[in-house]
């Protein structure tokens, strides 16, 4: 249990780690930290083959938008106990698993107030929930980044970048929240969203 602990106080504080914990202990989650991915910021896989629970995080400079993912996949892991798969990943039962592990957290003061406020209209008011985040909690969390980097809002079309994982992408035409970007090797269109840290890659 210490080890786990002190695992999980590399990427949170105490208060958060022990609430984590917690979780990970009721249901024997195995969680595991990656490097940062394109596509998602964790997932959740149920038991097999003796395995146990697992959940990702990716290791993020921010440790609020970590405590966020951590709680969407642990509401997944609730909804599996509970109904297997019988209903819809993002459905009504998940919802409501989140708004449960959410509000335990928020009840601890987790959060600052300022992400408190939009969490609440986010995911907690049933009119505005959508299951992701929007881009009014999205400037709250960047606020909180523990190195300051450009993201990928502040480019024009066009501009040529590296993500965290050393991917080369070209940003292309905006779709809601994410872009349309091709990557450099492959030409493969990946959507990448507004907020994620970027390199510039300066025009020779």
């Amino acid at each position: 249990m210490n080890n786990r602990k002190k695992i999980l106080e590399k990427y949170f504080n105490p208060k958060v780690a022990s609430f984590i914990l917690k979780h990970i202990i009721e249901n024997n989650v195995l969680l595991k930290f990656t490097p940062i991915r394109i596509s998602k910021r964790g997932d959740y896989r149920p038991p097999q083959n003796g395995n146990p629970h697992i959940i990702t995080l990716n290791i993020d400079y921010n440790r609020h938008r970590m405590l966020i993912t951590w709680i969407h996949e642990y509401a997944h892991l609730l909804n599996w106990n509970e109904n297997k798969n019988s209903v819809k990943s993002h459905g009504i039962e998940w919802k409501e698993k989140f708004r449960f592990v959410l509000l335990d957290a928020m009840s601890l003061n987790l959060f600052p107030p300022d992400i408190d406020k939009e969490l609440y209209f986010q995911f907690l008011n049933k009119e505005t929930f959508t299951g992701q985040a929007n881009t009014a909690l999205e400037k709250a969390l960047h606020k909180y980044d523990d190195i300051k980097s450009l993201i990928l809002n502040d480019l024009p079309q066009g501009s040529k970048f590296k993500l965290k994982n050393n991917m080369i992408f070209t940003k292309g035409k905006k779709l809601r929240k994410r872009y349309e970007c091709t990557e450099q090797n492959t030409q493969r269109k990946y959507t990448v969203h507004g907020f994620a840290e970027v390199e510039l890659i300066p025009e020779r």
